[in-house]
C-alpha cells in the first residue's frame, strides 16, 4: 500500500479529469453566448457521480465479490474500499479463532468461568457455569447476571465494582463454596472465575477445631502441673530451687500459649453480633493503662492521650484482647528507659487507637507477615520477652470482625507505631457518666 502521501497526490490527480472537462465546457458555453454545453456536461457528470455510487451500494450489499471495474478517482476509491474491508476480514477471523481458542480452554476447567461485558450481561460461560450455578448452557447467554445468581454477597461485590474478592455458596449446593474474582480483557468484557474452596475450608475448620480441642485438653493438666511447681517452689529443697524455677517459667509459656490459641479460636469462629455495644474508651483505656505500667514494673515511661468525646461500638472483650496485645507487645520489645505512647483519636472519618514505643522496631520484609500464626521475627527475642507468636494475630481477627484494620509503621532501632483504625459508623458519642 503507497504511503498517505502519494495516496493523496493520486487522489488529487483523479479530480484533475473532470475539472478539465468543466472548465472546457464552461470556455465553450462562453464562446457560443449559451448555457447548454455547461448544463449537458453538469447533467452527464452528475448522472456518471449517481451510477457509481449506485453500483458502490450494490457491491458493499456483497464485498467478498471482486470491486466493479471503474475509471478515475472511482477506481481508486473501490481498491481502497476492497483492500480496507478484506484486512478487516482478516482481524476479524484472527479474533473469532482466538474466541473460539479461548471457548474451547475455558469449557474444559472444572470449575465455572462467565464473560460478561461493562453491563454485566452474560455473553458466554463453560458448562461447569451451568453445572454449579444453575445457568441454561443457551437460555441464559444475554441475561443480567444480578438476575440469575441473587445472593447478597455476590450482589454487594457487583456493586462494589467486582473489585477484591468475594465468596458465595452454589445455587444447588449449598456445601460448595465458591470464591470469585474478575479479570478485566478490555473496556467492554470481564471474565469471571469461580475457585471451589470448600475443601478448603473444611480443612480449616479441622484445624481450627483441632487446635481448640488440644488446647482446652492441655490446660487442665498444665494447671495441675503449674500448682505442683508451685508447691515444690515453696517447700522443696535449696539445690532444686532452680531447676523448679525454670519449670515454672516454662510451664508459664505453655500456658500463655494455651490461652492465645484458646482466644484465637474463639475469635476465629464466633462472630460478634449479639455481643456489640456502647463500650466506654476513657475507662477502658484507663484500665489498659494501668496494666501496662504493671507489666512494665517502671522500666518504662508510658503516656496516655485518650479522646473521651467518641466511644466504640463493639465487642468489649474483643476489643480488650486486640488493644491489651497491642500494648504487651511495646512493653516486650522496648528496652528499659524507653518510652511508650497510647492515644486514641476520633472524627468524622472514624477512629484510631494507636500505641508508639521506642523499641527495637521491625525490618521492613517482616511487617507484611507479622499477623500471620507464629511468625516471628527472631525467635530468640521472642523467647526471652515471653511472646507466643499469636498476639498480632489476634489482632487481625478482632479488628477485621469490627470492619477496623491494623497499620504497622516501624524501622529498626527507631521504635514502632501501631495503628487500628475503626469506621466512622462504629463511633458513639461518650456518655459522660459512663466514661466518668
Amino acid at each position: 500500500m503507497p504511503p498517505p502521501a502519494a495516496q493523496g497526490r493520486k487522489v488529487k490527480r483523479h479530480w484533475l479529469a473532470p475539472l478539465l472537462v468543466v472548465a472546457t465546457a464552461a470556455l465553450a458555453a462562453h464562446l457560443a453566448g449559451s448555457l447548454l454545453p455547461i448544463t449537458a456536461v453538469l447533467a452527464a457528470g452528475l448522472f456518471w457521480e449517481l451510477l457509481q455510487s449506485t453500483r458502490l451500494a450494490r457491491w458493499l450489499e456483497n464485498p467478498a465479490a471482486n470491486p466493479p471495474r471503474a475509471a478515475g478517482r472511482w477506481r481508486h476509491l473501490f481498491n481502497r474500499v476492497f483492500h480496507r474491508l478484506h484486512h478487516l476480514e482478516k482481524e476479524l477471523r484472527a479474533r473469532e479463532m482466538l474466541l473460539e481458542a479461548f471457548q474451547t480452554a475455558t469449557a474444559a476447567f472444572p470449575e465455572p468461568v462467565l464473560l460478561l461485558d461493562d453491563k454485566e450481561v452474560i455473553q458466554w460461560y463453560n458448562q461447569a457455569a451451568a453445572l454449579h450455578l444453575g445457568l441454561r448452557l443457551k437460555g441464559d447467554r444475554g441475561q443480567f447476571i444480578r438476575h440469575l445468581i441473587r445472593q447478597p454477597a455476590f450482589i454487594a461485590w457487583l456493586d462494589g465494582g467486582l473489585e477484591d474478592l468475594a465468596e458465595i455458596e452454589s445455587p444447588l449446593d449449598p456445601a460448595i463454596t465458591f470464591r470469585v474474582s474478575c479479570a478485566v480483557l478490555d473496556r467492554h468484557r470481564r471474565l469471571l472465575l469461580f475457585r471451589d474452596i470448600s475443601e478448603m475450608q473444611q480443612a480449616e475448620a479441622m484445624r481450627r477445631d483441632f487446635v481448640a480441642n488440644v488446647s482446652h485438653e492441655l490446660r487442665t493438666p498444665l494447671t495441675v502441673l503449674a500448682g505442683y511447681l508451685e508447691t515444690l517452689g515453696e517447700d522443696g529443697a535449696l539445690e532444686l530451687a532452680p531447676i523448679v524455677q525454670r519449670m515454672r517459667d516454662q510451664s508459664s509459656l505453655m500456658q500463655h500459649l494455651i490461652d492465645d490459641l484458646i482466644e484465637l479460636s474463639r475469635l476465629q469462629t464466633q462472630g460478634i453480633t449479639g455481643r456489640e455495644r456502647q463500650v466506654a474508651m476513657a475507662p477502658l483505656i484507663a484500665q489498659l493503662v494501668e496494666r501496662a505500667e504493671e507489666l512494665s514494673g517502671g522500666r518504662h515511661t508510658i503516656t496516655c492521650d485518650a479522646d473521651t468525646q467518641y466511644d466504640l461500638y463493639a465487642a468489649p472483650g474483643d476489643l480488650e484482647s486486640a488493644f491489651g496485645n497491642l500494648i504487651s507487645n511495646a512493653v516486650r520489645y522496648t528496652p528499659a528507659g524507653g518510652n511508650i505512647a497510647i492515644a486514641w483519636r476520633a472524627g468524622s472519618g472514624g477512629g484510631a487507637f494507636s500505641v508508639h514505643d521506642t523499641g527495637i522496631g521491625i525490618p521492613e520484609k517482616d511487617i507484611p507477615r507479622l499477623t500471620e500464626r507464629f511468625y516471628r521475627v527472631a525467635k530468640d527475642r521472642s523467647r526471652a520477652s515471653g511472646g507466643s507468636g499469636l498476639g498480632l494475630s489476634i489482632v487481625k481477627h478482632a479488628l477485621n470482625a469490627h470492619q477496623a484494620t491494623l497499620e504497622i509503621i516501624s524501622r529498626p532501632g527507631k521504635g514502632s507505631t501501631f495503628t487500628a483504625r475503626f469506621p466512622a459508623h462504629r463511633l458513639r458519642f461518650a456518655n459522660r457518666r459512663q466514661s466518668a
